[in-house]
This record gives structure tokens, sequence and C-alpha cells, in this order.
């Protein structure tokens, strides 16, 4: 709804969406199907809006963050008898991510210096999903 409403702005005077998944938009995670679903769904959104508005002054890239020290990680109930082998696939080797990391991507890629930068995901998830 959002890239809907800032579209004919953005179309207007130039600018840039930068949408924000998440890694489980680019691979699965165990109990998590429906934001799975949800991620995967913005990052085809990213690429179909990047195609679409390839020769507009527009540019629109999607960031995919890993695990951070926010409430959805910080107060993450597994359901009863879950795996918590499978659980644990999730972390990332380097650990938890600040927010801050993902923020700094997020606001290279709205800037200028990201001019030639169109239709891209971004994955900033300290290694995770690297091997």
């Amino acid at each position: 709804f959002l890239c809907r409403a800032a579209l004919p702005h953005l179309l207007e005077a130039g600018g840039n969406i930068v949408n924000v998944a998440s890694i489980a938009g680019i691979e699965g995670e165990v109990y998590s199907a429906g934001y799975c679903a949800a991620k995967h769904g913005l990052v085809g959104l990213t690429r179909a809006l990047a195609i679409e508005f390839t020769s507009e002054r527009l540019r629109v890239n999607a960031v995919c963050p890993g695990g951070m020290l926010t409430p959805q990680t910080t107060e993450f109930a597994a359901p009863e008898n879950a795996d918590w082998n499978l659980i644990m696939r999730i972390a990332a080797p380097r650990g938890m991510m600040d927010v801050a990391d993902v923020a700094k991507t997020i606001a290279f890629l709205a800037s200028d210096d990201a001019a030639a930068v169109h239709g891209a995901v971004y994955i900033v998830d300290a290694g995770k999903t690297a091997g």
C-alpha cells in the first residue's frame, strides 16, 4: 500500500523505494510459513516494480536483514514440542546484528551513492546465508 501511495510522487520527482523484507524472503525458516510467504512476496514486488519502472527516474531495491535484537526475536515463543535443532539453523555464525547495521544499508540504497543500484535485493545478515 505504501509503494502504491508513493509511486505517483516518486515518478514525478524521482526518488527510490527501499523495501525491507527479511532473509526469510529468500529462504525458508522453521515455524514461519506465513512470515516467509509475506517476505518472499515483498522480494517479488521489489523485482517486479524495478522491471516495470526501468525507464523512469525511480529506483526500487530491497534489503533482507537477518537476525537483530528486536521484539520479533527477543519475544519469540517456540511452539510446543518444537524441534530446537531446526530452530538453531536460523542462527547466524556471527550472532545477532544491531539494527543500525541494517539502517546504514538502507541509507546507502536511498542515497545518490547508489544511483546505479536498481532491482537489487541486498542481504544483510552477518554471513548467515553465505554458505
